[in-house]
């Protein structure tokens, strides 16, 4: 069978929905960084929530760090 990304973009789709729903109080950058989307660095003493150039990463690659992260849990 042949990989969809499609499938995968919606699954990641699915567990943002189901983190928003259960912190509905977060702003959506937070949700983000909470999913597992956007990584913290390490940088001068302190965790620095940064945007890493993820575009070419593939959507099962972004599944897998969001279950490590296990946000929508």
């Amino acid at each position: 069978m042949k990989y969809s990304r499609v499938k995968d973009n919606l699954k990641i789709l699915k567990r943002l929905e189901t983190y928003i729903k259960k912190n509905p109080d977060q702003r959506f950058g937070q949700v983000l960084r909470n999913a597992g989307v956007v990584i913290d660095y390490f940088e001068q003493g302190q965790f620095t929530p940064r945007w890493s150039n993820h575009f070419n990463e593939e959507p099962a690659n972004m599944l897998i760090r969001m279950r490590e992260r296990r946000a929508d849990k």
